[in-house]
């Protein structure tokens, strides 16, 4: 795995006595992009491509959000129905109900369920970009790219709705209706006020224990901005890169690509700019 300067990545340091681990904090890499180790203590940040275990050490505390501790109004913003709890039964049956009545989609964390809402321009220009780049792609290698539409069904039970999923091997799908992806190699997320966090809790914490998943990106919206977490050989374990600026160049080792983030946010800040351009000098 290189860097994104094309240098071997630098491994983590011992210190004195075994296991013991070094970094030099807050140094950013070339275009923007610095790594992380995720562990018990929290993040910091460090020259190396610092690794995580397979799953988030610390599981992600979602106390904050039960459902009887907020008010109908957050709940509304959040996507969440009122009703506090739902077995899987429950989930799937009202996903079902609503997807072949309304057109409406719903994720499922093991307990509480979230509406799908309409996104943001921004939200479907960055999606529609990594899908379109990945198909021209990856469709001649016989590679299948999917986007929210596809439900993936997650270790415990869980169910969520990614804006891109992709993979090289024969879909493997359950018979519920509709059926689940369960073997997806790369999902993509684009993050918006109502799903980041969801998206960097606890769905990143069942992400990343998806034995055919190898890689996991966050996308935001507000600024050319993506978080990429990709699994390490031989060991499974997770380095973690986070890359900003349309300048950089993404690394996808789970397909062998070069990635521009000017592709992938091409059309989202193109009238900003031009609007900036435009103001009179002071």
């Amino acid at each position: 795995m290189r860097g994104t300067n094309g240098a071997p990545p630098e491994r983590l340091r011992g210190g004195r006595g075994r296991g013991r681990r070094s970094w030099r904090a807050g140094e950013k890499r070339a275009a923007g992009c610095f790594n992380v180790l995720i562990s018990d203590s929290g993040v910091q940040r460090g020259r190396g491509h610092f690794r995580c275990r397979r799953a988030v050490a610390a599981p992600p505390d979602l106390s904050n959000i039960r459902p009887e501790t907020m008010s109908s109004e957050v709940l509304q913003r959040e996507g969440k129905e009122e009703k506090e709890t739902y077995t899987r039964e429950e989930y799937l049956a009202l996903d079902l109900d609503a997807g072949e009545g309304e057109g409406v989609k719903y994720e499922y964390d093991g307990t509480h369920v979230y509406m799908m809402a309409g996104a943001s321009v921004e939200h479907n220009q960055v999606a529609i970009n990594a899908s379109t780049f990945f198909n021209t792609r990856l469709i001649e290698r016989g590679c299948r790219v999917m986007q929210s539409d596809m439900r993936v069904r997650l270790p415990g039970g869980r169910y969520t709705y990614p804006d891109v999923v992709a993979l090289c091997t024969a879909p493997e799908l359950t018979d519920e209706r509709p059926p689940s992806l369960l073997n997806p190699e790369l999902i993509a997320e684009v993050a918006s006020d109502s799903t980041a966090e969801r998206d960097r809790t606890w769905k990143l914490d069942r992400y990343l224990q998806i034995e055919s998943l190898r890689e996991y990106w966050i996308l935001e919206t507000e600024a050319p901005r993506l978080q990429q977490y990709v699994r390490a050989e031989p060991r499974g374990e997770w380095v973690v890169r986070t890359l900003s600026g349309e300048e950089a160049t993404l690394r996808c080792e789970a397909f062998a690509l070069d990635v521009p983030l000017a592709t992938l946010y091409r059309l989202v800040f193109e009238q900003d700019a031009a609007e900036a351009e435009e103001q009179p000098e002071a």
